[in-house]
């Protein structure tokens, strides 16, 4: 089967359209979001709403569990609180319920999802190294572990061929290791490359493949800034930082 990863979309409309026609491309047979399709962006209900069409599954984010006062903003900087403020005054209480009732994983027999970590999915722990990735190796039993959160792109294998930041392009997999794939952010990207990431998994072929797509950067930008959230938050979008 070949599946389309996306994560934190973070109300970014321009993005996520731009990251759906580019899998309507592809001809995949399951759209998963990994969570945190709200939070930062100027359209948070037309991305929730996009999401629940187009998604088969959409996971809990911890922006999205803000919003929706299933946890604390206490870690959260300055402007993401500031953002979470604002973006649950959009939301209309079947929005609010749609997210609370948002799963924090979801797995197949050979798929595991989760927005932050395995380890502790509801306490959003990052995976940046091999440290991290060996701790979250022993909480799923699965070939293969997609996450986001920390909106780049990364590649840690259990037997440490592959670890840290993953480049735009395909990969074979070995069916002799297990995987975590970092699919990278669509509203947000943080590797210093402004267009938007997403993941393919063919499971047949057992290949990723890390995409990235150009959007209107700047329409998104003036959003952010039209609606008053914080400026950071509008001018990052033109540096993927």
């Amino acid at each position: 089967m070949k599946y389309a990863i996306v994560s934190d979309i973070h109300g970014n409309l321009e993005a996520f359209k731009a990251a759906l026609d580019s899998i309507r491309e592809e001809e995949c047979e399951k759209l998963i979001c990994l969570g945190d399709v709200i939070g930062y962006g100027a359209n948070p209900v037309e991305c929730l709403e996009l999401a629940r069409d187009q998604c088969d599954v959409i996971l809990m984010g911890n922006h999205d569990a803000a919003a929706a006062g299933e946890t604390s903003t206490d870690n959260f900087t300055l402007r993401a609180q500031l953002s979470t403020e604002w973006t649950r005054k959009q939301l209309k209480p079947e929005h609010l319920d749609a997210i609370r009732a948002l799963p924090y994983t979801w797995n197949t027999s050979s798929i595991f999802t989760v927005h932050a970590s395995p380890y502790e999915p509801k306490e959003w722990h990052y995976v940046l190294n091999t440290a991290y990735s060996d701790e979250a190796f022993d909480c799923f039993e699965e070939f293969i572990c997609f996450v986001g959160h920390s909106h780049v792109p990364a590649l840690f294998s259990a037997s440490h061929e592959h670890t840290g930041i993953m480049e735009a392009g395909e990969l074979d997999l070995s069916a002799d290791d297990r995987y975590i794939v970092n699919v990278g952010s669509v509203g947000q990207p943080r590797d210093g490359d402004p267009r938007l990431s997403y993941c393919l998994y063919d499971s047949r072929r057992k290949t990723i493949e890390i995409c990235r797509v150009e959007y209107d950067v700047e329409t998104a930008s003036n959003k952010i800034l039209d609606v008053g959230l914080p400026d950071e938050l509008a001018k990052r979008l033109f540096f993927g930082m």
